[in-house]
């Protein structure tokens, strides 16, 4: 079996699960249902993208169901070791992107790829972390979980994204969204930390802004290959979606960490669960992946 037949599967799982769940997007089970959806759906989809080997989709699809159902049980010793599995793909993936990042001089773009690939295991660790009940540095359990949904996304598939942009379309602006999509995810959780410590905002805003920017380049690197003359429609309107998912998030993103100077009553908790992760699972993760696999329909078998 290979990972498009995983992901496919995966994709009528998570339906169902949405079905039976019924979930309030201003809810932690709405977190729930978008980390099983990346680890049920766009993680298959992306080793497929990345040439993993097609002998351990089995192993990665049956490691996510076994995940998603920890996630609607307690928290506990049984639902943390049903999450082990989970975490043994991220070892792997961490693996294989750590040999991409010590080749990035020859191939800049692997950086980010790379960079991708060994962020999914600190999502890995969360979701264990949430699994298990832990609460490390005397985190609120909600962001135990947002960190989880947070790595799989922003730290999984987002650098993707921006390797790929720059494989496909080399150039200055899509190299600085590659190196700031790097440097934010780490700048990220340091000033996630440091604010949950000391009260201290700015290393938060400083990490919100360079993510910020490094969707917006993205986003206008996509829209310039939707624009090109060979682009079918379907990948066309894939590239168009994918920007105006990154415009939308990133900026809700950006005023979200700036909270501490310029308080938003609108931009919480719930609110950014609902609109910023939604928008980043069900959008950037879409049309991205989409138009990874409409761009190269060779490379998609």
């Amino acid at each position: 079996m290979n990972y498009a037949k995983i992901a496919g599967i995966g994709a009528i799982l998570w339906l169902l699960l949405v079905f039976w769940v019924r979930p309030d997007t201003s809810h932690d089970e709405w977190a729930r249902v978008l980390l099983a959806l990346a680890v049920l759906v766009w993680t298959p989809m992306a080793f497929r993208f990345l040439h993993y080997p097609d002998l351990y989709a089995i192993w990665v699809g049956l490691a996510g169901g076994l995940l998603t159902v920890s996630l609607f049980l307690p928290a506990g010793l049984a639902s943390g070791t049903l999450s082990c599995g989970w975490l043994i793909v991220g070892l792997w993936s961490f693996q294989r992107g750590w040999l991409l990042l010590r080749a990035w001089r020859r191939a800049p773009e692997n950086m980010a790829i790379g960079a991708g690939q060994a962020f999914l295991l600190i999502g890995c660790l969360w979701a264990v972390f949430d699994r298990f009940g832990w609460r490390p540095l005397g985190f609120d359990p909600a962001i135990v979980l947002l960190t989880a949904v947070h790595f799989h996304y922003a730290g999984f598939i987002f650098p993707l994204l921006v390797g790929w942009l720059q494989e496909l379309s080399p150039g200055p602006a899509n190299r600085l969204a590659a190196l700031l999509a790097i440097l934010a995810i780490p700048m990220t959780a340091v000033g996630i930390t440091v604010m949950q410590v000391s009260g201290v905002y700015w290393p938060e805003a400083m990490a919100a802004a360079a993510v910020a920017l490094s969707g917006w380049l993205c986003g206008f690197g996509y829209l310039r290959l939707a624009s090109q003359k060979r682009v079918s429609v379907a990948a066309r309107i894939a590239g168009i979606g994918l920007a105006c998912c990154l415009f939308f998030s990133m900026t809700l993103a950006f005023g979200y960490a700036m909270r501490g100077y310029y308080p938003l009553d609108f931009l919480n908790i719930p609110s950014m669960r609902a609109w910023h992760g939604s928008v980043n699972a069900l959008g950037v993760a879409g049309f991205g992946l989409g138009f990874r696999w409409l761009w190269s329909p060779a490379s998609s078998g």
